[in-house]
């Protein structure tokens, strides 16, 4: 997805909130973007979250009854400009939270199955938590992040990487300062195989993983010569569970 333009980043700034017609028993935003599966939601406000993706930063409000959502900015991708339009962030949420699948049908056909799972279900902080299925290249490194690791140290760890390493979403004054600071995508791969990474990351704490993160994208970038090797680790979601299995092992750490 391309970044948009000035005049359209200012217009999404300045955009209504749109309604991903969501009830709470299919998603709460809490706990679900802080359980551990994905690192760099920010919390922007009361039940209200924030995010770079997409190369635009992502904004998602919880209420009594739904989720909004919003896009601000745009990355400066050498004078190519493109509009994410709401049906396209739409449906980019709808596959990132798999909405298609029914949660509360998995809990009623689980709580069957599972006495257990069925006393804990029965506590409402666990309705709405939802498998979040996140870009590969973003779910690999940040596996690797996590090795013998709790979840406030991985939270820095991969902000550190994409502050060090991605791209800076371009946005106002205003909604910078009123979304906590600056944001950044997750880099790509061709980036965390850089000569100088592993260096860098061993300078901002992230000691053995450093190596692992350098060796994995080189290996990527070496393995698939040509093309961008992002393709091979999205071409890995049509295979079956153990090939996939099989191919994610052979990458270090």
């Amino acid at each position: 997805m391309g970044p948009a333009n000035d005049s359209n980043s200012s217009h999404q700034d300045r955009g209504a909130w749109h309604d991903l017609h969501v009830p709470p028993y299919e998603l709460r935003l809490f706990p679900t973007l802080v359980c551990g599966q994905a690192f760099r939601w920010r919390a922007v406000g009361p039940d209200e979250w924030a995010c770079s993706l997409w190369d635009v930063v992502v904004r998602l409000r919880q209420t009594d009854t739904t989720v909004l959502f919003r896009a601000h900015g745009h990355v400066d991708s050498a004078g190519v400009a493109q509009h994410l339009s709401e049906p396209d962030l739409r449906s980019c949420l709808r596959d990132y939270f798999q909405l298609d699948t029914s949660l509360a049908s998995l809990y009623a056909d689980w709580s069957e199955r599972d006495s257990h799972f069925k006393t804990k279900v029965s506590n409402s902080q666990y309705l709405g938590l939802r498998l979040m299925r996140q870009d590969p290249i973003e779910n690999l490194f940040t596996f690797i992040c996590t090795s013998n690791n709790h979840i406030a140290r991985i939270t820095k760890m991969v902000n550190s990487l994409c502050t060090e390493f991605g791209r800076r979403v371009i946005l106002d004054s205003e909604t910078e300062s009123q979304l906590g600071g600056p944001f950044y995508t997750f880099p790509d791969i061709k980036s965390l195989a850089s000569a100088t990474v592993d260096h860098r990351l061993r300078s901002l704490g992230f000691g053995y993983r450093a190596k692992y993160i350098h060796r994995t994208a080189m290996k990527l970038v070496d393995d698939h010569p040509g093309v961008d090797p992002a393709l091979w680790l999205h071409s890995l979601r049509d295979v079956d569970y153990f090939q996939a299995k099989g191919c994610l092992m052979q990458l270090c750490g």
